[in-house]
């Protein structure tokens, strides 16, 4: 490696440390509440809340992509001058704001539709309850979308660790401050949405005075419309996967709601905020990731694009392995026996489609970084109407299980789309078969512990054999430079060195 790339890959993995550094705090925060919540406001309740904090991921999209337009357009720029710099900012942060508004009065019209239709599982009291809290969900929108393009301002400036102790902060504001709210015995849903709106707010001030050093800002706001054009451009296809993505990721939960009551919600959300903490590791890397492969000329970048997915096999393979293993004892210690059986079961599907959805980042990426947003958007939408036709038919065969088969299938035929895009197809059918092996021999490793070995015997043999088939497949694929100390330390090598700054 040149000294130039081996710099790159030093910042990459600095990035990526410190990421995965602050989501892991913020899982940890959320991790750590979710008792507390249970036992304060019940798990009914706590479903209800569930669901609005899905809704407020859902109104994230109507930032028009504006977030993640701004930090392509300021990766892209490198070192312009800094009064095109904060142009993009005001101008990305005024249309933001403008589409905010029109969220919120949009959001005022259709939220009684909102609680009569999606919210009809829940039960009459609750629902008088979010009835005098739906009003404080009107300020959320320009506030998600305001918070949007700070975060992606910072991230395109390649300020990661401003970003992550911003958005640490405003994690931790969100989530607890309603918890403060039922340790007082504010347990009310219009108390609790308040604590959550308010939150947000003040962790979206934060991040505007971090961006106000990071950018930096020094000049009067202005904008500038000739950056409107590209950064609609750009943002309309993010736009197109903000709307079918949580369709896609989180809609499972209000048809779960709809067919199954509001209980059965925190019996699916439970195991799967659970095992999603192992997508913290490729998450962090593909934000890191983002701003560089905007950066790079095409073949650099499809060089990067190869090197970050065999790092990131490498590294999940045996992780989602063992926590097959462990997810089951895992729940019993954080929520209890009773919810941990109805859990577990969601939770070993889950884990298949998590695996495939991890790799799938640093394509994903990958396709954002070359300025070719509309690839996703158009798989998404493809994605769409089969996804929610088999969604809701396995749901009503299977309840929360078939919900997790739903999701994991269409993670495959996603991850599949994704790296055909990227010219990796035939990598991709090799993962599959290290996936379905891994499924199978969990199977059968745990059906064999009940009669034989015993199940942390039989969970070590599993661990161990699951290691041995990704890398010998690998070693298939790649040959001996898999095996480099680049490519097994893509992640960490630079959390030792010195000097670099954000």
């Amino acid at each position: 490696m040149t000294v130039h790339n081996r710099k790159a890959t030093h910042q990459i993995g600095r990035s990526t440390v410190i990421n995965f550094a602050g989501s892991t705090l913020a899982a940890l925060v959320l991790f750590l509440s979710v008792p507390v919540y249970l036992r304060l406001v019940g798990e009914i309740r706590y479903g209800v809340l569930t669901l609005l904090w899905l809704l407020l991921t859902y109104l994230g999209a109507i930032d028009l992509g504006i977030g993640r337009a701004t930090t392509n357009r300021l990766a892209s720029l490198g070192k312009c001058p800094a009064e095109q710099t904060e142009n993009v900012f005001w101008t990305a942060l005024a249309v933001c704001l403008g589409s905010g508004l029109v969220g919120s009065v949009l959001l005022y019209f259709f939220s009684r539709v909102l609680l009569d239709h999606f919210l009809s599982g829940v039960p009459l009291a609750l629902r008088q309850e979010l009835g005098l809290a739906l009003p404080w969900l009107v300020w959320a929108p320009p506030i998600i979308t305001a918070t949007s393009v700070l975060t992606g301002a910072l991230q395109g400036k390649g300020a990661f660790l401003a970003l992550n102790v911003g958005q640490l902060a405003a994690t931790i504001l969100y989530q607890v401050t309603p918890l403060v709210l039922a340790m007082s015995g504010y347990v009310s849903l219009n108390y609790l949405i308040a604590g959550m709106i308010g939150g947000r707010l003040t962790g979206a001030i934060f991040l505007f005075f971090l961006c106000r050093t990071h950018i930096p800002l020094k000049s009067r706001p202005s904008v500038d419309v000739g950056e409107i054009p590209p950064l609609l451009r750009y943002g309309g296809w993010i736009s197109l996967t903000n709307l079918a993505g949580p369709l896609l990721t989180v809609f499972d939960r209000f048809v779960i709601a709809a067919q199954s009551g509001a209980a059965s919600v925190t019996a699916y959300t439970v195991p799967f905020n659970l095992v999603s903490g192992l997508m913290l590791l490729p998450a962090s890397l593909q934000n890191a990731l983002l701003p560089r492969f905007a950066a790079l000329q095409e073949n650099e970048a499809q060089r990067l694009n190869v090197q970050a997915t065999v790092a990131v096999m490498v590294l999940m393979t045996p992780a989602i392995t063992a926590f097959l293993f462990l997810v089951k004892p895992a729940l019993i210690l954080w929520v209890g026996q009773e919810l941990a059986n109805r859990a577990a079961p969601v939770a070993h599907i889950l884990l298949l489609g998590l695996w495939l959805n991890a790799i799938a980042f640093v394509p994903f990426s990958f396709l954002l970084g070359r300025n070719r947003p509309d690839v996703p958007a158009k798989f998404h939408l493809l994605e769409l109407a089969p996804y929610l036709l088999t969604l809701w038919f396995l749901v009503h065969q299977f309840g929360i299980v078939g919900a997790a088969i739903a999701w994991s299938l269409r993670v495959w035929v996603d991850t599949m789309l994704l790296f055909s895009a990227t010219g990796l197809l035939q990598l991709f059918i090799k993962l599959s078969l290290i996936s379905i092996t891994m499924f199978a021999v969990f199977n059968l490793s745990t059906a064999f512990a009940h009669g034989l070995v015993g199940y942390g015997m039989s969970g070590i043999l599993t661990v161990f054999l699951s290691v041995l088939v990704s890398v010998t497949l690998l070693y298939q694929q790649f040959g001996p430079t898999i095996f480099r100390r680049e490519t097994i330390l893509f992640f960490f090598r630079q959390s030792s060195s010195k000097g670099n700054h954000e």
